[in-house]
């Protein structure tokens, strides 16, 4: 009897029975634990009636009723535990069973016991095998990071099939409002009404305990509704402390009931969808990152390269502007540069936080960039003095403050002062000051703010001021001071300018 095909074993067991009492046909029914019929297998033949020669009907070989001809049933098991029903029909000398034979085929039985039980052994093995490929197939889908709705919905389908299901269902809850959704099912699954619904007893009895269920009348998904009826087991979905849902399978009504050996299966299932579940907002929140980066790299681009190009188009107008005589073309030329202004400015209300990449230039070089460029454009000479570590201490969204700065006190120099210099100095100590000299005639009583008032309130917004006055010695002061609290203010996350 080879144990790599112990179904070949139990056909020879029934072949052996036939020839022991001399029996015209033979059926071996295989049970389970539920005592279902899960195979018949038979021997010698034919089957009585099969083919109507004896004017007989044919017997049910999945039960112990007798058939027309003599028939002879003995039980095969161990104990309490019954493994299955050994028949056998019809004498061949057209006589009936004897005591003997009935001793003799309960002694035999012991033969067909040991060759069940290598039967069931191997069953298990094999359906562990299923349990173990079905769990990789979902494993595999989480890992390739397929939608949550596909991977629960392939949970529901292997665990219907695995279990010989009518339906599953995945359910996620119980909420704050003590309701649960259904969010995957396979197979036939009453419906449950609305998109969310109170629990019934059941579902509630396994969220509070955090622990599987079993029965065998008939579970109710939702309060007041219906049994689903047949055979059951419900599995939480366990996440921590938590109970984040449950599934519930459900074998047809007749069929075996589940059994405490079915639980740790059924729960690596329930574990494989809470892992769904936590890859798919993982998958969220990367995407989320992903866009938030995204936005950032656009951001650095606009202002290192649009927002300077803009700026740089605008000094070089203010500039022009000094040899303009024409009234209407210097008005014209104004306008342009109002607008490139509030274009800057527009631009920057929509840069949010840009960092800059590993071994991009900081802020000391890109304001040593800014005034050298606009010394060129403007012929004036451009001094710089940066005293205290503003790369390490000043965070990228004040920062964007500090070159705005420094660019409108450039421009206004460039565009009023018709001055020979202009001199930026940073300071950081216990705050920050940007001060902004140029050498010029001053800014006139009629300059539009424009950009000046947008800084001075941004300074107030972060507990500082501004203020923009001639010099008694010619030409003007700009000087932009916030304190520095040592970490990076939550307004200036955008300024809105």
């Amino acid at each position: 009897m080879s144990e790599g095909d112990p179904h070949a074993a139990l056909h020879v067991v029934v072949e052996r029975a036939v020839d022991l009492v001399d029996a015209r046909y033979g059926s071996l029914a295989v049970l389970d634990v539920g005592g279902g019929v899960t195979r018949t297998i038979g021997a010698g033949g034919p089957r009585p009636g099969a083919d109507g020669s004896d004017g007989t009907q044919a017997a049910d070989v999945r039960s112990s009723q007798p058939s027309a001809l003599p028939a002879l049933s003995v039980p095969i098991g161990a104990g309490d535990a019954l493994l299955g029903t050994l028949d056998l029909h019809g004498k061949r000398d057209d006589g009936e069973f004897t005591a003997d034979d009935e001793t003799a085929l309960e002694t035999f039985a012991t033969v067909a016991t040991g060759a069940l039980r290598n039967v069931a052994r191997v069953e298990r093995s094999r359906l562990r095998e299923r349990w173990l490929e079905a769990l990789g197939d979902v494993r595999s889908e989480v890992m390739a990071g397929a939608d949550d709705d596909d991977v629960l919905t392939l949970v529901a389908t292997r665990l219907v099939q695995l279990t010989r299901s009518t339906g599953g269902v995945v359910l996620l809850g119980p909420d704050d409002d003590g309701c649960y959704r259904r969010t995957a099912a396979s197979g036939v699954v009453p419906v449950t009404g609305p998109d969310r619904w109170r629990g019934g007893p059941e579902l509630v009895e396994v969220s509070e305990s955090r622990g599987p269920l079993l029965g065998a009348g008939g579970v109710s998904l939702a309060t007041g509704s219906q049994a689903w009826p047949g055979p059951w087991i419900a599995v939480p979905m366990r996440d921590g402390e938590k109970a984040v849902g449950a599934i519930v399978v459900v074998r047809p009504t007749g069929a075996a009931a589940f059994t405490p050996a079915d639980v740790p299966l059924a729960m690596s299932f329930a574990d494989e969808a809470v892992l769904a579940l936590d890859v798919a907002d993982k998958t969220r929140a990367q995407r989320r990152l992903d866009v938030v980066s995204e936005r950032e790299s656009i951001a650095r681009d606009l202002h290192d390269h649009v927002v300077q190009r803009l700026f740089a188009a605008g000094l070089r107008l203010q500039t022009t502007l000094r040899r303009v005589e024409d009234d209407e073309t210097r008005t014209r030329i104004e306008t342009v540069v109002a607008e490139l202004d509030d274009t800057v400015r527009r631009i920057r209300s929509v840069v949010l936080d840009p960092h800059a990449p590993d071994g991009g230039p900081g802020l000391r070089r890109r304001l040593s960039d800014l005034v050298a460029e606009a010394a060129t454009i403007t012929g004036m000479r451009g001094r710089l003095r940066v005293d205290g570590p503003v790369d390490a201490m000043v965070g990228p969204g004040l920062a964007l403050d500090v070159v705005a700065v420094v660019e409108e006190g450039m421009s206004n120099a460039a565009r009023h002062s018709d001055g020979r210099s202009v001199a930026v100095t940073v300071d950081l100590a216990d705050e920050l000051v940007v001060q902004v000299l140029d050498d010029g005639v001053g800014i006139p009583d009629s300059a539009t703010p424009r950009g000046l008032g947008s800084l001075a309130a941004r300074a107030r917004a972060l507990g500082g001021e501004m203020s923009v006055r001639r010099r008694p010695g010619g030409g003007t002061r700009l000087l932009w001071r916030v304190p520095l609290t040592g970490g990076e203010p939550a307004e200036s996350r955008g300024d809105g300018r």
